[in-house]
């Protein structure tokens, strides 16, 4: 997963959480972190979801994913997306945000046996933004990620996802908001662009935006639902458990009352993710860990430095 980046996952069936109304209404706004929307095109909605319109008014139902959250262009044949999504069954609540300020985040990176440093810039807009993420060890870009998109309803909405690893060449997903869907520039898949659906890299900007709206209301025992997808024809919910409020030690220095997130693994060779947000910094991430399960593979940043307003 890529930051959950820099390694892939196929779709998952995690347990269907159920928002409470006072998460999914649009806070006050404040100068320093204000309520974003979008003039970006409406993206399509099942029948069954509310419409961005409405949704901050009127509590939506979730949106039901089941049976196809991945379905293969041009072909039948049954696909590890496509089959694996085909037994999920999940609602995606839509829920405020607060998006955080411009910034840039330093990260101390180990990759397995390497160590080196990881860069996360993100540069909102009025109706904009761009976010990158870049990790080097060894003198070799290791993670070279970049999301770019606008903000509507629901928070951060991606336009564009594109993942190179060492070795490989790039790959994009692109959030085709006109037509509600998602397609790949590698893979002959296409996802349905579900209301708040992220990419593997905005996931790290949109849960702190998450928690920042309603901070009170993400105590241990309760959870955020995702939609997430990768570059490589990877897409499904993602459930991250808030597990605890944690004392850091980091390069940065000491952290006070880190909020960490768990997202577990679904089968072999999925992703185990945590993060630790920081109320004292807009509740962005200061330190990521992931693993893949049964392997030895994982990446963990944890902050050096960050560049805020």
């Amino acid at each position: 997963a890529t930051p959950a980046a820099a390694v892939v996952v196929a779709s998952e069936a995690p347990r269907a959480p159920t928002a409470p109304a006072h998460a999914r209404r649009a806070p006050a706004p404040s100068a320093a972190a204000p309520v974003l929307t979008s003039a970006l095109p409406p993206v399509p909605r099942p029948a069954t979801t509310a419409t961005a319109a409405t949704a901050s008014a009127t509590p939506p139902p979730g949106v039901e994913v089941a049976a196809a959250l991945a379905v293969p262009v041009a072909t039948s044949a049954a696909t590890p997306a496509s089959a694996a999504a085909a037994a999920d069954h999940v609602a995606i609540p839509v829920y405020a945000t607060r998006l955080p300020p411009a910034a840039r985040l330093n990260y101390e990176l180990r990759r397995g046996a390497l160590s080196g440093r990881g860069l996360l810039v993100w540069q909102p807009g009025d109706s904009q933004y761009k976010l990158t993420l870049e990790g080097r060890a060894l003198g070799m870009a290791v993670i070279e990620q970049t999301s770019t998109g606008g903000f509507d309803a629901a928070g951060i909405a991606p336009l564009r996802f594109l993942d190179k690893r060492r070795g490989k060449d790039a790959q994009a997903a692109n959030f085709q908001r006109d037509r509600g869907l998602v397609s790949f520039s590698g893979p002959e898949l296409q996802a349905p662009l579900w209301p708040g659906a992220q990419d593997r890299l905005s996931w790290m900007l949109q849960l702190p935006a998450i928690v920042a709206a309603d901070p009170a209301r993400f105590v241990p025992g309760s959870s955020i639902t995702l939609f997430v997808v990768g570059a490589r024809g990877d897409a499904s919910a993602w459930t991250f458990e808030v597990e605890s409020k944690d004392g850091l030690s980091l390069p940065a220095g000491p952290v006070a009352g880190a909020l960490h997130l768990r997202r577990e693994p679904r089968r072999a060779y999925d992703t185990t993710v945590d993060v630790w947000l920081d109320p004292a910094r807009h509740h962005l991430p200061v330190k990521v860990r992931l693993a893949v399960s049964q392997t030895s593979d994982s990446t963990e940043f944890s902050l050096q430095s960050a560049e805020l307003p």
